[in-house]
């Protein structure tokens, strides 16, 4: 029921959109379905009308069917507004909820999950809203409008038709889960042959020197035979359905021609009464339909729910302290395992301000994942301090993150200018001359060019680098801490010693942690004063 409740949360997040979209969809409905009704009305009293009131009926027809159509739009137009609401707050809870946690969060779902659920699901539950949530409740006011205006017609005809329809329906109940079983099967030997397919073109230079080419086409064909078979499979469900639909229609036309029959062999026939009834039926079973297509939308959407369920029910510790600055940072018996790999055990370190800090070490020993142990990213043993006393497990990951600047070793380049990658739009304009003096030309001369997987303009590893320097340079004022991960790496040495020099010279009052295998880097600084080397 987890994910239904939730579903259901979502569904009345914005209430008042909901409603105002529900009150327009009624009135279009209503007036859509009351037009065959003002026909049997005019018919019943042709005979007592006179050449004003006809006048007076085309134009209440034209504004019954403008007031409809617009009613009509404008529903459409908000429910669109109220998905898309929807769909944005989902977005928006993600993101807060990553924001929130320590990167203990990918264990449970994975950065791709993530990525997926963010951009494609939410879409697709955008879409299947649209076709569920919209649907339903159009569904349930067209069950109101036709029930009300058949039923001031003739009870009796209502009550038949009624009866019809929900033994179509229960007819067809157990055959729609059929044919949705059959699709999921059907999909299943698709993917599995396009997969065929796709493993035969890119990995061609592999397989052709390993299987004869008929032996290729031997395992294409049987691919191809178990995707046929299922594909007839679900078509013949589909074509049993459709079939069914047909002999349901002729039921209904079939109820409509002996009421008439009955009214004539007692001679109460009414011309108006059969003709409206006749309108009316082609209504009737397409709303049958929706149910049964409901049944499939609620069972996607439910299947879309169930990973954002997962997501806001992943517990977020209570953290109520927030901390204005950070003297220092103090380890106990620190250690840190991952899989069946210890990184490091009990290390005991204390981070004071104006200090230097050399985490040494050759790649893949753990440094970074050091880095994001103290800073409370991964979950560890031992105890991490703030400030002497506070538990870092007790401070906001808010107020940690305002201040402490953190440069990891592959820097994120987001799909925007290069300024954009530096400032983050904020007020904060770093200085091209600045830029020009540290040697980082590159930077400077291309401030509004796009860039990031998305854009032609393609950046190497050093620019990534030197991008991730601007954005120190740019933030430094507020930090207390600043921590760079190999980020002097696939520079010249000019360039890093100058961007080198300017860090230690605005970090004189700040705590400042370099990770780095770099004999250069360290060479260079190892004889300044307050530098701390620590081995990893």
């Amino acid at each position: 029921m987890g994910g239904y409740s939730f579903l259901f949360k979502i569904i009345f997040k914005h209430k008042k959109k909901l409603f105002f979209t529900l009150i327009l969809m009624a009135f279009s409905t209503f007036l859509g379905y009351s037009i065959p009704y003002l026909f049997k009305v005019i018919l019943d009293n042709v005979n007592t009308m006179d050449y004003k009131s006809f006048l007076l009926i085309v134009p209440s027809i034209i504004i019954f069917g403008l007031t409809m159509y617009f009613s009509s739009i404008f529903s459409d137009k908000y429910f669109n507004i109220y998905t898309q609401n929807i769909v944005f707050d989902i977005r928006k809870k993600i993101i807060d909820k990553i924001f929130n946690s320590n990167l203990s969060i990918f264990q449970k779902i994975s950065q791709t999950d993530f990525v997926r659920i963010i951009l494609s699901d939410t879409e697709e539950i955008k879409n299947a809203l649209n076709s569920s949530v919209f649907l339903l409740f159009d569904i349930i006011i067209r069950i109101i409008a036709l029930a009300f205006f058949i039923s001031q017609i003739d009870i009796k005809v209502f009550l038949a038709l009624f009866i019809w329809c929900i033994l179509f329906f229960l007819l067809t109940k157990n055959m729609s889960n059929g044919i949705k079983d059959s699709k999921i099967k059907e999909r299943k030997f698709y993917g599995k042959m396009t997969s065929k397919f796709k493993d035969f073109i890119i990995g061609n230079v592999d397989i052709r020197y390993l299987m004869p080419f008929k032996a290729l086409n031997d395992e294409l064909d049987i691919n191809f035979k178990d995707y046929l078979k299922s594909s007839n499979e679900a078509e013949v469900k589909m074509s049993k359905y459709r079939n069914l639909t047909t002999v349901s229609e002729f039921g209904i036309i079939l109820i409509l021609i002996v009421y008439a029959l009955l009214q004539n062999k007692n001679g109460t026939f009414d011309i108006s009464k059969t003709l409206t009834l006749f309108i009316y039926s082609p209504y009737i079973l397409p709303i049958i339909h929706q149910v049964y297509h409901l049944q499939s939308n609620f069972t996607n959407i439910k299947g879309l729910i169930n990973p954002l369920y997962e997501i806001f029910n992943i517990p977020t510790e209570e953290k109520a302290i927030d901390v204005d600055c950070i003297d220092n940072i103090k380890t106990e018996n620190l250690s840190l395992t991952l899989g069946n790999n210890t990184l490091f055990e009990k290390l005991n370190l204390n981070f004071q301000k104006g200090n230097i800090y050399i985490i040494k070490g050759i790649s893949g020993k753990g440094k970074s994942s050091f880095l994001n142990s103290i800073l409370d990213l991964l979950p560890h043993d031992g105890e991490i301090y703030i400030n002497n006393d506070k538990d870092i497990k007790d401070i906001s990951l808010k107020s940690l993150n305002k201040r402490i600047m953190y440069i990891p070793q592959d820097v994120y380049i987001f799909n925007e200018t290069i300024m954009y990658n530096i400032n983050f739009n904020s007020d904060k304009k770093i200085s091209t001359n600045l830029l020009t003096e540290l040697n980082l030309d590159s930077i400077a001369k291309r401030l509004e060019t796009s860039i990031g997987e998305n854009n032609n303009e393609v950046i190497s590893g050093g620019e990534k680098k030197r991008i991730g320097l601007a954005r120190v340079l740019n933030f430094h004022d507020d930090k207390d801490i600043i921590v760079l991960d190999e980020t002097f790496s696939n520079m010249d040495s000019e360039t890093k010693l100058k961007t080198l020099n300017k860090v230690i010279s605005f970090s004189k009052d700040k705590i400042l942690i370099i990770t780095t295998h770099d004999t250069e880097i360290f060479e260079y600084i190892k004889n300044m004063p307050n530098i701390i080397e620590i081995g990893i």
